[in-house]
């Protein structure tokens, strides 16, 4: 298994922290600062959930012969990258 909880918290405590800002009418600027950090959160959950992905369960496809894995590999990274 993997051991994301310390961002996957942390992205979803700045979710709530915006939506209690927006309801409280804060300084826009705040909003904006608060709104970055929640994706820079969770572009690092992203970054080790992929990092893990690769190292577990396309390692398994790979070694068990189900050499399709490499090519869904490509598109999700694509699609990340979009």
């Amino acid at each position: 298994t993997m051991d994301c909880d310390f961002e996957e918290k942390d992205a979803y405590t700045y979710a709530i922290d915006d939506r209690g800002m927006v309801e409280r009418d804060a300084y826009c600027p705040d909003i904006l600062f608060q709104a970055s950090a929640v994706s820079k959160a969770l572009d690092s959950f992203c970054k080790e959930l992929l990092g893990q992905h690769i190292r577990t369960c396309v390692v398994d496809d790979l070694e068990a012969g189900r050499y399709e894995a490499v090519d869904e590999l490509v598109r999700v990274i694509q699609r990340l990258m979009k």
